[in-house]
């Protein structure tokens, strides 16, 4: 029995069972096939080249099975690449604004200058320094700042307080803002709307402007008579608006509001001043009434007395009919941004929206708010690739 049996293991053939476990590593012994010392080293050696046989083979199978998955996937990736700008080809040919329209989309203009790091230079002392450089009557002018909230502090807006939002709408910065708060937000404007006949009364009452019917006060704020008109009546404590808005600055904080009875929680939206000039150009030459300013080039334009050159510093430094801005009015001009106003930008109205929303309590999650802000967003769009397409490119450091 005990021969039998040690003939039958002597021959037996390798295990199947066994293979996976060569293949993870382990080697077979010569006890695992034979029994006794009837084995020779011929048999044995045998056995051995049989392991590295099936060893490479199944190397070799797993080593294709991976290459072929690798394969595979950069198949799909490539064929994925090429679906991708077939459709936008596609869509090129069909549309051909689309890539145009979708960077304006983006970037909020066809002309946006990645030039922030450029203005950074110099240090808080030196601006400081430099702020402090301006004479008694640049003081006197800035008094009007104090019928505005100091934005840096602690308290939230406090309508209680008689407080009052302000938006200074800078012009041909960026209309849609008023736009969107009005009719998405629903809420009620003293604005620079040309006020109907029908709504011309000598009280201040709301009227509907427009297929939106939006709500707006019965007063023009972008008229110097109305101003004196909406003090009498006292706008901004008269409880029938939830904004105030005019690019007339001075006007619209000194004559609306009186500190500490009314104060204004002003904030604006900015734009990049290249970008703010081609705006202005392509309103200036679409709004005259000469033909010949019509034809004016941008390059003609900017020569020209029709664009005021810093005009947002001016502004704020209340400098109109003196002289240049020099560097300490530009001083005088980003501490009153940064002091009392909310600043949006241009570029980025989504999140400008979003920071004015927030910081006024304003109430914008109903869907019906949200694709209004999509619409008007599409029109802004729409009218920068007007502007694009009429005006051409400007490179940064060409000349026009």
């Amino acid at each position: 029995l005990e021969m039998t049996t040690s003939t039958l293991v002597s021959n037996a053939t390798v295990d199947p069972r066994n293979i996976r476990n060569n293949s993870a590593g382990s080697h077979y012994s010569h006890d695992d096939y034979h029994s006794g010392d009837e084995a020779d080293d011929e048999s044995d050696y045998g056995i051995h080249l049989d392991d590295e046989i099936v060893n490479n083979v199944l190397g070799s199978s797993d080593a294709r099975i991976k290459k072929t998955r690798s394969d595979a996937t950069k198949k799909y990736f490539f064929y994925g690449i090429l679906v991708f700008c077939s459709f936008v080809l596609l869509v090129s040919l069909l549309d051909p604004d689309f890539v145009m329209r979708n960077y304006i989309a983006a970037e909020g203009s066809a002309y946006h200058y990645h030039d922030r790091g450029d203005f950074s230079h110099g240090s808080k002392e030196n601006a400081i320094e430099e702020t402090l450089q301006f004479d008694e009557s640049d003081y006197r002018r800035a008094e009007v700042f104090n019928n505005a909230v100091d934005v840096k502090g602690p308290d939230p807006f406090a309508p209680e307080r008689g407080e009052m939002p302000f938006y200074w709408s800078l012009r041909n910065a960026c209309p849609t803002v008023e736009d969107i708060l009005s009719e998405c937000l629903d809420l009620a404007v003293a604005g620079e709307k040309v006020v109907p006949p029908s709504a011309a009364k000598n009280f201040l009452e709301l009227y509907e402007y427009g297929d939106t019917k939006r709500k707006y006060a019965n007063v023009n704020l972008g008229n110097d008579d109305e101003f004196e008109r909406a003090r009498n009546q006292n706008l901004a404590k008269a409880g029938i608006v939830n904004l105030i808005s005019s690019h007339k600055l001075h006007k619209a904080l000194g004559q609306l509001f009186k500190e500490p009875d009314t104060q204004a929680r002003a904030f604006t939206v900015v734009r990049h001043p290249v970008d703010l000039a081609i705006a202005s150009y392509y309103n200036f030459v679409h709004t005259t009434v000469e033909e010949a300013l019509s034809k004016m080039s941008l390059d003609e334009f900017i020569e020209s007395n029709y664009y005021v050159k810093n005009e947002n510093t001016i502004v704020l430094w209340h400098g109109w009919g003196k002289k240049e801005p020099e560097v300490k009015h530009l001083m005088v001009a980003k501490e009153i941004l940064r002091s009392k106003f909310i600043v949006g930008r241009h570029d980025d109205l989504d999140g400008s929206i979003a920071l004015f929303e927030d910081y006024f309590f304003w109430d914008a999650k109903s869907s019906s708010a949200s694709n209004c802000k999509k619409k008007h967003k599409a029109l802004a769009v729409e009218k920068e690739l007007d502007i694009f397409f009429e005006v051409g490119p400007v490179k940064k450091g060409s000349e026009i």
